[in-house]
């Protein structure tokens, strides 16, 4: 089974994204000199397993990104190309091997999609939530930075 395109994942949290995006703070996509303040809401996400490009097991998180007057609403999706049996916390930086994964801020007018940085899990566990952060620089200079929690979501991954 196929992952699912991006304008998909967007088309299916579209409307939860709707809900989450008047409560959710907008400090989160902030200049490089700019953070987010230390009570930042952790983002509200979905993990599910999948499927990586050679067809080996992997998990995918994505999270709804809210609007503001000078952009649109986004999805940030975060592709690891590994089993989701993190029993540690760990940490994955982008783009240090094509092989771990992908992350990318869709749709974005005028930016690539691939961003670069760390992504963070305290665990991952099936059927557990899913805490984690990350510190993400897209190719124009864009940070984007925060923390999550994910609830499984079931989808059949058919890989290999």
């Amino acid at each position: 089974m196929a992952p699912p395109s991006p304008s998909a994942v967007l088309r299916a949290l579209a409307p939860v994204g709707a809900l989450l995006a008047l409560g959710l703070p907008t400090d989160l996509l902030a200049s490089p000199t700019q953070q987010p303040g230390p009570a930042a809401t952790p983002l509200s996400a979905q993990i599910w397993n999948d499927c990586a490009p050679w067809d080996g097991a992997a998990f995918t998180v994505t999270m709804p990104w809210p609007a503001r007057p000078s952009r649109p609403a986004a999805i940030l999706s975060i592709a690891i190309w590994k089993a989701p049996t993190l029993s540690h916390p760990t940490q994955f930086s982008f783009p240090a091997d094509d092989r771990i994964g992908s992350i990318t801020l869709q749709p974005r007018p005028g930016l690539d999609g691939l961003l670069k940085g760390r992504v963070s899990f305290r665990s991952v566990v099936p059927g557990q939530p899913v805490l984690g952060s990350f510190d993400l620089v897209s190719p124009r200079g864009e940070r984007v930075h925060g923390s999550f929690r994910a609830s499984w979501v079931r989808r059949q991954a058919l890989c290999g």
